[in-house]
């Protein structure tokens, strides 16, 4: 199809791509494919479209609206979506669009229902300010954790982090160590058969026996409990789940042995 309209030639991408096999088909004669190579170099000045419908594109009235790209708000079904997630999140404490989301479209499931689209459901609730506020940002620190935990020297910088231990009788063993972040090796230890922190800090009292200066990294330092967590990682994978967990006092037997070998 071509259509002429303001000096505009219009050309389905499917007569394009009909000529072009036509030019591979008239290999043997030259003079025909140079006409028709001639017609295609014309035909890349004008305007190619993938739809044939053109026609109707140019005839629109002024006043047409896509309905496509314009959102046809239905206030009752928003109603309808808005009662049935207040009936579902009334009593909770805590929720998420997500989460609610799930629950009312279980029911309508069950129901026999057609299902909430999770975008029409987060921005329905959002409209109806059943949404629950953002966590507030952090507050950045002063004090920049810009340095490495890792170091060239022994005894030098050192990492502490705590574990807990549960038994089979229902016993739990709480531990805490200190370690090099050179030799990655423990330098002092302590387990009790309780949960929790006993009365003084588990960490003075290693610092005491050793010697040792705290110093307390900034808040929210995750590159510091790196070392000391993979440690903690390590020993549960390798050590704990092949002890004896009967109850507490066999496991903090069995802690010497365990704990010195690193």
């Amino acid at each position: 199809m071509t259509k002429s309209r303001q000096t505009i030639e219009v050309i389905t991408i499917s007569e394009l791509a009909a000529a072009r096999a036509q030019i591979a088909q008239l290999g043997k004669n030259p003079m025909e494919a140079e006409i028709l190579k001639e017609a295609m170099e014309f035909a890349r000045e004008k305007k190619w479209i993938a739809r044939a419908p053109f026609m109707d594109l140019m005839t629109r009235s002024s006043d047409w609206v896509n309905s496509r790209t314009v959102r046809q708000i239905e206030v009752l079904a928003d109603l309808a979506l808005v009662e049935a997630a207040r009936a579902e999140i009334g009593q909770l404490l805590t929720y998420g669009g997500r989460r609610a989301s799930a629950w009312v479209n279980c029911r309508r499931m069950a129901a026999g229902l057609a299902l909430f689209n999770h975008s029409r459901f987060y921005r329905v609730m959002k409209a109806y300010r059943l949404l629950l506020p953002k966590a507030p940002k952090r507050v950045v620190s002063a004090r920049v954790h810009d340095g490495v935990m890792a170091v060239l020297e022994s005894n030098r910088r050192w990492c502490s982090d705590g574990f807990e231990i549960g038994c089979d009788n229902g016993d739990v063993v709480t531990g805490a160590f200190l370690k090099d972040c050179r030799d990655r090796e423990i330098i002092s230890w302590r387990a009790w058969p309780s949960r929790g922190l006993p009365g003084e800090p588990v960490h003075d009292r290693l610092v005491k026996d050793w010697g040792i200066k705290p110093v307390h990294t900034p808040v929210y330092s995750p590159q510091s409990n790196g070392m000391a967590g993979s440690f903690v990682k390590t020993f549960k994978r390798d050590y704990v789940s092949r002890m004896d967990c009967s109850s507490a006092d066999i496991v903090l037997r069995q802690m010497p042995a365990a704990l010195n070998k690193r």
